[in-house]
């Protein structure tokens, strides 16, 4: 509660060569690979495999009574730039 995080998002949506990177708080962050268990900062795979308009919200299913969080500062680019100064990074 009254804290403020930073998330960014990075997507290569190539079928090929498709990976997303994630920032948290200005930094890449690490992330597991689910079939290697392997630990990576680009996670290779096929993040667009069809039509998604892009959603944005803080979901909980059948357990979701109260939101008491905002996203705000939605930043969407084509470049690593585009999102440095929301995210927190240099680019």
């Amino acid at each position: 509660m009254g804290k403020i995080y930073n998330f960014g998002l990075v997507i290569n949506t190539s079928k090929k060569k498709g990976f997303i990177q994630l920032y948290f708080n200005g930094q890449l962050a690490t992330l597991i690979d689910p079939n290697t268990q392997l630990k990576t900062q680009k996670l290779a795979g096929n993040f667009f495999p069809g039509r998604a308009d892009p959603k944005f919200g803080l979901y909980d299913g059948e357990n979701f009574q109260l939101c008491d969080s905002y996203i705000y500062d939605v930043v969407i680019g084509t470049k690593l730039a585009d999102i440095a100064g929301v995210v927190g990074i240099k680019a």
